[in-house]
């Protein structure tokens, strides 16, 4: 084993919690694979590193959930904006949300043990886990408050259990930081018309003080404490201390609730959907820009699902509307039926919203890492597109001749290639770990550095929200089906390309760094028959961003050119 490979095996982990780690494997891979390429024999093996990656894949898996229950549990999950967790009775994680993975990269198999608190007597949080699932099932309604803290004091939170609903299944828990109740107080105190003592007495309790303690705090006799927790009941209409602590937890969330209101305030040419589809499924859908006006189909992924407000403007003013559909198992759209792969089943939903919508063809519009998808759904149902417009998106890999791209994380596993799977599959399910993690803007300073002109153009906080959005909705139950997604876009997909009934029409910017423009010049020329391509002088990969009027009139052309006047009905 070379010293290059023995430093890219020794780097290899099965979960990452700094991510400077998973940028030293990535350099160390670059290393190894630069080696390879000008050693004048070719000896440098791969296989230990192979065997290292497969070894590290084993043993955890990308955060998700298998099965259709445990799908749908890790969505409702997802609806807590603090970390969330179904734990069996052993204390072992069946399902998280997104919140437990970025504060504490805690995903399914991982024990509650892990986490950094425990009670004032010592108890760490499976202690308390454990020994709620040994109580007698009919405490199961009830939920067991307990105040955990770091061992340093530095971070404070309330552990909240419920009890299984029966013998051996697993119970809720969740973390509520402190943070909370500075939002919520004054809203509680005005809904339930609190006094001042009263407000200190809800919050210590929400907290998981019990009432002698609280006494014991406040100087006050246990009877006093009882006293205006009787009257903070009665104000708010609650029947018992439990049915208390749920609605004012409930309230505590409405604070957070109120930011999507507004959200939603700003952008007057949005409109989230859902339709049934096939096998009674639900699947979630955004309509961007003039909805009664001609349609574009797209397929929301981790990177993109909605556009900031000027380009829905610009959608409106142009008479278009972006339909954007989550694929099967991400946001609210449901898995696919049995027996059928996700592929098939999203054409399915998509020839369903079409439907839906009495729109008989409509353009397929392949945006940033969702085109190897949108390639495949156009082949499928090619009935239902007229053509395919190809803007800002990556090309099939056999068409990128230099790996020299703005990401090194993306050159790593370009680097990886067909020749190692395992590899490659190692350093993507860590950059999709870093996506949900990081969130979008860590993630791209991280990757766009060295490039500020597209660096602000992406952290303008009308964009940064949208990629945000992405990445919450399409990982509403893990990242598994989300990665699966992206995953494609690394693949070679030019059969799709060759197969595809309708005409391409290319739209992208000449300084792009993420998918250079020689290597999508090389595309277009390899399909001239079928492809035209737009090259805007002026702008990178978010040309869409930069330049929103004059891809929308593109977009417009095309719809007149190649297709019907077809509205959303």
């Amino acid at each position: 084993m070379t010293t290059s490979t023995k430093a890219v095996a020794s780097k290899i982990k099965s979960n990452y919690t700094d991510f400077n780690e998973y940028d030293e494997l990535v350099n160390a891979w670059s290393q190894l694979c630069e080696q390879a390429m000008h050693e004048p024999d070719g000896e440098a093996s791969f296989s230990d590193v192979e065997s290292a990656a497969l070894a590290a894949l084993s043993e955890t898996r990308i955060a998700g959930t298998d099965g259709k229950v445990g799908y749908q549990t890790g969505r409702i999950l997802n609806a807590f904006v603090y970390p969330a967790f179904m734990v069996d009775p052993a204390g072992e994680i069946t399902t998280s949300n997104i919140s437990a993975w970025k504060e504490y990269g805690l995903t399914a198999q991982a024990s509650v043990d892990r986490l950094p608190y425990k009670t004032e007597g010592g108890e760490t949080v499976g202690d308390v886990i454990r020994s709620v699932a040994g109580r007698r099932s009919s405490d199961a309604a009830e939920i067991l408050l307990k105040r955990v803290a770091t061992t340093d004091k530095t971070q404070q939170a309330t552990l909240a259990v419920t009890g299984a609903l029966e013998k051996q299944t697993p119970l809720l828990v969740f973390l509520i930081p402190s943070k909370w109740k500075v939002k919520s107080r004054g809203m509680l105190v005005k809904q339930y018309k609190l006094t001042r003592a009263e407000a200190d007495v809800l919050m210590s309790l929400v907290e998981g003080f019990t009432t002698k303690e609280i006494a014991q705090q406040r100087s006050r006799s246990h009877e006093t404490i009882r006293a205006q927790l009787q009257s903070i009941r009665e104000k708010a209409g609650a029947k018992n201390q439990t049915e208390l602590i749920r609605t004012t937890l409930s309230l505590s969330d409405f604070e957070s609730n109120l930011q999507e209101l507004r959200y939603a305030i700003k952008h007057p040419y949005r409109r989230q959907i859902e339709v049934l589809s096939h096998g009674r499924r639900r699947v979630e859908l955004t309509l961007m820009g003039d909805h009664a006006g001609v349609p574009l189909v797209t397929i929301a992924n981790a990177t993109n699902y909605t556009f900031n407000a000027e380009i829905e403007k610009a959608l409106y003013d142009q008479g278009m509307c972006i339909v954007s559909i989550c694929t099967p198992g991400c946001g609210k759209t449901d898995l696919p039926p049995e027996g059928q792969s996700r592929n098939e089943c999203l054409a399915a939903d998509v020839e369903t919203v079409l439907d839906q919508l009495n729109v008989d063809s409509a353009m397929m519009l392949a945006y940033n890492a969702n085109s190897p998808m949108c390639y495949k759904i156009v082949n499928h149902i090619p009935e239902r597109f007229y053509h395919l417009a190809h803007v800002s998106a990556p090309v099939p890999v056999g068409f990128i001749k230099k790996i020299d791209t703005q990401s090194s994380w993306v050159n790593g596993i370009l680097k990886a290639g067909t020749a190692n799977p395992a590899m490659k599959a190692l350093l993507f399910k860590g950059a999709m770990k870093a996506l949900v993690t990081l969130g979008a803007e860590k993630y791209f300073k991280l990757q766009l550095s060295s490039n500020p002109v597209e660096a602000d153009i992406v952290f303008k906080p009308e964009n940064l929200v949208e990629y945000d959005h992405a990445i919450s909705v399409v990982a509403q139950s893990g990242v598994a089906n989300a990665a699966e997604d992206i995953a494609q876009s690394f693949d070679d997909w030019t059969a799709e390309v060759e197969n595809l009934p309708v005409r391409i029409t290319i739209v992208q910017g000449v300084e792009d760094s993420l998918y250079t423009i020689q290597n999508v010049r090389d595309f277009a020329a390899s399909f001239s028959l079928k492809t035209t391509m737009i090259e805007v002088r002026d702008a990178g990969f978010p040309v869409i961003q930069t330049h929103p009027e004059l891809v929308c009139s593109h977009l417009r052309s095309l719809i007149e050119k190649y297709g019907k006047s077809l509205s959303v009905g």
